[in-house]
């Protein structure tokens, strides 16, 4: 049996570039659609007013969201939109963006702001964050994830639909300061 040494090697090369080709435009496609968040860095403010979202660490806006694909609920059904919603997710939402606190260079939209917490959309993430600043984590806790309810017009299970999470900065005084958290009704049933 002959076998054409020279034809087999230009399959091979041939075969081999192929491959090659299949996975450098596989590996560019998926950089490409990478969302690369962007964090705001706020001037020194002296005269200790909010008027700015509180920076996060970046390495927090990179996490996966802390709930499981399983866990994510499939009941109440998904809002009716009302005039002028917003659709993330799928989830039809109040539009956050008419009554907000302040809407940055970058189209951050401060939802909420209190001593207790801040509410921001990060436009580039397309997420919700809420940070907790109170001293007492569970009362503020409780307090932004209801006002993140009513701002929203959306009930619990819709609400675990959407990428939210909660950010406690190392800055504050309690046993939660610089970590990251779910909203806190996310794991049981009661809604």
């Amino acid at each position: 049996m002959y076998i054409n040494l020279a034809a087999h090697r230009y399959r091979v090369i041939i075969i081999g570039s192929a491959i090659l080709l299949i996975l450098i435009t596989a590996g560019l496609y998926f950089l490409s659609n990478r969302k690369i968040p962007s964090v705001e860095i706020p001037a020194n403010n002296t005269d200790n007013t909010m008027n700015t979202p509180i920076p996060i660490p970046t390495e927090s806006l990179e996490l996966p969201p802390l709930i499981s694909d399983d866990a994510v609920p499939d009941a109440p059904a998904t809002p009716i939109p009302q005039p002028g919603d917003i659709i993330l997710d799928g989830i039809a939402v109040r539009n956050f963006r008419e009554n907000a606190v302040r809407i940055t260079e970058n189209n951050d939209v401060v939802i909420a702001e209190t001593e207790m917490y801040q509410i921001v959309f990060y436009d580039s993430i397309q997420e919700f964050k809420i940070i907790i600043s109170g001293s007492d984590f569970e009362k503020s806790q409780k307090a932004a994830e209801s006002d993140f309810l009513k701002k929203l017009r959306i009930d619990k299970g819709n609400a675990c639909r959407l990428y939210v999470s909660e950010f406690v900065p190392s800055s504050v005084k309690n046993d939660s300061a610089g970590k990251t958290y779910s909203l806190s009704f996310c794991y049981d049933d009661s809604y």
